[in-house]
């Protein structure tokens, strides 16, 4: 075979140079301007933060402090669309699977909030939300999969999420029997370490978290930021996001404990979940 010659794309050689010193400038410019990580508005993956210190800055917009070149979420992004590829590719005449499908589910503050959900398997009336993890999470997950009742208490945020997805998904005419978070190994050498955490849908879920983001917003709106984020307490450090915001933005005495919104905002009883959970 006879392939065509190249010559004419090189120019000069340049001073001796690693060309990772070039590269990775480059891939951590992408990570940081990528739309995904610029995104300050709020959507369905975030309103069921267990931290009301966190859900009132991101609902006010407050930009979070993020580490530049972050590395490990560019890994889960490339997953996914990875993920997203087979989905499309396994779809024959009359699809199966829906993917980064757009859903609303319902207005916070007037404002319509709006997703992408991962995957729905129409077939089942499932859907699946892909959570690309290192062996710490994947390790508290594994309890979950014996104990379907520990997951809003483990992963209240992703619980949260998956109802609000499958209540999108019903918004847009769909019947939703299941909702499933895949937590996918992203060091294990086979797919055998994955975790598989499904239960039935259940609308209570989401329509309670909509209603917190609502009565949230409306004390921001009524009361002003300062004087919302003074009443929660502070940053619970339970979510990943507790970090990124700026506890000063709260003024003096702004501090960490999970006294959260004492006398301003009535607190939300937790939704009963059914068990349903299976390893993979």
């Amino acid at each position: 075979m006879t392939l065509v010659d190249l010559s004419h794309l090189q120019p000069a050689l340049a001073p001796a140079e690693p060309a990772w010193n070039t590269l990775r400038p480059l891939v951590e410019d992408a990570i940081d301007n990528d739309p995904r990580s610029l995104q300050t508005r709020i959507g369905p993956s975030e309103i069921g933060t267990s931290c009301d210190a966190c859900l009132v800055s991101k609902l006010a917009g407050i930009p979070e402090k993020r580490d530049g070149g972050a590395w490990l979420p560019t890994v889960g992004r490339a997953v996914h669309e990875w993920l997203e590829t087979v989905a499309m590719m396994a779809n024959g005449d009359r699809a199966r699977w829906l993917v980064e499908t757009t859903v609303s589910v319902g207005t916070v503050g007037g404002v319509d909030i709006t997703g992408h959900a991962d995957l729905f398997d129409l077939h089942q009336g499932e859907v699946l939300d892909w959570k690309i993890v290192g062996p710490t999470t994947l390790k508290k997950a594994k309890p979950c999969a014996r104990d379907a009742a520990r997951v809003p208490t483990v992963f209240p945020s992703y619980h949260v999420q998956r109802h609000l997805y499958g209540y999108g998904f019903t918004r847009r005419g769909l019947k939703v029997r299941t909702v499933t978070l895949a937590f996918l190994p992203r060091n294990a050498p086979s797919l055998r370490e994955a975790v598989v955490l499904s239960e039935p849908y259940d609308e209570q879920v989401a329509l309670a978290a909509i209603a917190r983001a609502d009565m949230f917003a409306a004390a921001i709106n009524a009361l002003g930021l300062e004087h919302v984020l003074a009443a929660t307490g502070g940053h619970t450090g339970n979510e990943y996001s507790c970090a990124r915001f700026d506890d000063s933005i709260a003024g003096p005495g702004h501090r960490p404990n999970t006294d959260q919104l004492a006398g301003l905002v009535a607190p939300q009883a937790p939704s009963p979940t059914a068990a349903g959970s299976n390893a993979a």
